[in-house]
C-alpha cells in the first residue's frame, strides 16, 4: 500500500503526492497529444507532397504548350488535363481529413499542449493549399489560361506548398523533441 492514504497520515506529504500524480497525468497527456499531432502533420505533409507532384505535372504541361509546337486539338487535350489536375488539387485540399478536420483548406489552427506547464504549447497553422490559396484560380479554365500566359504562377504555387511543408517539418521536429523529452 501507500505510505500516505489520507491527509491524517501526512497532510503535506499527501499534497506533494497529489502534485506529482497530477504532473504525471499532464505529462502523459502531452505525450499522447504529441503523438496525435505528429500523425496529423504526417498526413498533411503527404497530401502536400501529392499536390507538389500535381503542380509539377502542370508545369510540364505548361512548358510543353508554351513552345507553340502543338496543334489546336493537342492544346485542347493539354487544357483538359490541366483542368483535371486543378480539380484534383482542390479535391485534395478539401478532402484530406484528420480526426474530422480538413487539413489543407486553410482553416486548421491547432494548439498542442506539449508539457506539464500552462505555457508548454506548440501552435500549428497549416494554411490553405487550394488552387486560389496558391495563386491559381479555382476555375480550371481560367486557371489554365492564366498559367499558359505565365508559367511562373505554377512555380510560385510549388514554392508556396514547399514552404508550407517546411513549416510542417519544423513543427514535427519540435513535437518530436518534446515527445522524447517528456517520455524520458
Amino acid at each position: 500500500g501507500f505510505r500516505i492514504n489520507a491527509s491524517a497520515d501526512d497532510a503535506t506529504g499527501l499534497g506533494v503526492q497529489e502534485q506529482f500524480r497530477n504532473q504525471t497525468i499532464r505529462i502523459n497527456q502531452s505525450i499522447r497529444n504529441a503523438r496525435d499531432s505528429l500523425s496529423l502533420l504526417q498526413m498533411a505533409h503527404t497530401a502536400m507532397a501529392e499536390q507538389i507532384v500535381i503542380l509539377q505535372q502542370m508545369r510540364e504541361l505548361v512548358a510543353q504548350t508554351s513552345e507553340g509546337t502543338l496543334a489546336d486539338p493537342d492544346r485542347e487535350a493539354v487544357q483538359d488535363e490541366i483542368e483535371a489536375l486543378n480539380r484534383e488539387l482542390e479535391r485534395i485540399s478539401m478532402s484530406t481529413p484528420f480526426d474530422g478536420k480538413r487539413l489543407s483548406d486553410g482553416n486548421l489552427n491547432v494548439s498542442v499542449a506539449t508539457g506539464a506547464g500552462p505555457n508548454d504549447r506548440i501552435t500549428i497553422n497549416i494554411g490553405g493549399t487550394r488552387p486560389q490559396d496558391l495563386g491559381l484560380s479555382s476555375d480550371a479554365r481560367v486557371s489554365t489560361e492564366m498559367i499558359l500566359k505565365t508559367p511562373k504562377k505554377v512555380d510560385d504555387a510549388i514554392e508556396k506548398v514547399a514552404t508550407k511543408q517546411s513549416v510542417l517539418v519544423k513543427s514535427a521536429r519540435a513535437l518530436f523533441d518534446t515527445y522524447k523529452k517528456e517520455e524520458s
